[in-house]
This record gives C-alpha cells, structure tokens and sequence, in this order.
C-alpha cells in the first residue's frame, strides 16, 4: 500500500510536500519584513517543481530566500509605499462631497486594479529569470497591460481561497499559500508563454 511507487505513497508526499512548503512560508514571513523574501522562496520551489525537477524543498526555499532577499525586499518596500499612497487617496476621495467624488472613485478603483495586476506578476518573474529590477518592473508592466485576463484569473482565484478559508480555518495552515502560489505561477507560465505542457511530479522529500 506505501511502496515508493504506489499512487497513494505519491497522494501522500504530494500532500506532505504542500503542506512542508506552506508551514515554511508561514515561518519565514512571521518577521514580516521576510514576507517578500519568502513568497519569492516559495515560487523559487515551485519553479523547480513546475520544471519536472525534484528539489530538495528546505534546502530550495532557502537557497531563493537568500538569493533573492535584496530583490524581494526593494520590490516589497516599492509595492507598501504604493499601496499606502493608493489607499490613503482612495480614503480621502471617499469622503469628500460632490461631483468630483464620483469621478475620481472610478478612477481610483482602476489604478488599484492596475497595480494588483502588476504586482500579480512580479514574485513569479523574479524566478523566472535572471533580470534587473528595471526589467521586472517594465516587464510585469507590460504584461498586466496586454495580458489582462491571466491577471484577473490570478486575482479571482486569490478571492476565492481567501473566501473558502473563512470557512475552513485551517486551511491557511497546511495548504492555502502554496496551492495558490502553484496556481498562480502557472497562470503566469501562460501569460509569458512559457508553460511547459509537461506533467508535473511530485516532489521527493526534503
């Protein structure tokens, strides 16, 4: 029944694997200021998966952790000032009177939208090859411009784990992050059209 090449022994390591990688991003985003260094490590692994190898996943995590700590910082710092920005305007369009609020709420919500889509794509680009923060940044630019479906597929399903985890509690816990990093990396394989139509295996062990 758990022979190596059983489907259940796979099922297991399959799901074993999730939730290793799950905990490991929980851990190493607890400092906060990690948070960007760790949701780069796990795409890292995911990459590696994705490509049909086998990485050892603790090692993988934090080898990308490390390698791309500088990178995933200055983006994430990039990303807090915008946002900060946005909503402080939102907030303050909100409560202003007259006309001119109904003119710049729309507005504002089509920024907010603008800048989820490209930041839907900048953690699984890091990865995904070796460019400077310039590039990143033009690239997922560019793609949250002519690629604004996969955007909004990435953000749907974002919605929906979010909503299911307010059912299921545990569920951030074991398997929420990684699966939809997984999705989410994919999706963006296909956006770039880079998706290998290969099978992906399970991962074997740490």
């Amino acid at each position: 029944m758990f022979k190596p090449e059983g489907k259940l022994y796979r099922i297991m390591e399959f799901i074993g694997n999730f939730c290793l990688l799950n905990i490991l991003w929980i851990i190493c985003s607890l400092p906060l200021i990690t948070i960007f260094a760790s949701t780069t490590a796990m795409y890292g692994v995911i990459r590696d998966w994705s490509k049909n190898d086998d990485p050892a996943i603790i090692k993988t995590f934090f080898f990308n952790f490390k390698k791309y700590f500088l990178k995933s910082l200055i983006i994430g710092i990039l990303q807090s000032l915008i946002m900060i920005i946005l909503v402080s305007d939102f907030l303050f369009v909100w409560n202003i009177d007259g006309t001119l609020k109904y003119i710049l709420f729309p507005l504002f919500i089509i920024i907010g939208l603008f800048f989820l889509f490209i930041s839907s794509y900048l953690y699984p680009l890091v990865v995904d090859d070796d460019r400077s923060l310039k590039q990143l940044i033009k690239q997922s630019v560019y793609l949250a411009v002519t690629r604004p479906v996969y955007s909004t597929m990435v953000l749907l399903f974002a919605s929906i784990v979010v909503l299911i985890c307010t059912y299921i509690h545990v569920l951030p816990i074991l398997f929420a992050f990684s699966i939809t990093g997984l999705i989410h990396y994919q999706i963006i394989q296909r956006a770039i059209g880079k998706r290998d139509n290969s099978s992906i295996r399970v991962w074997k062990g740490v």
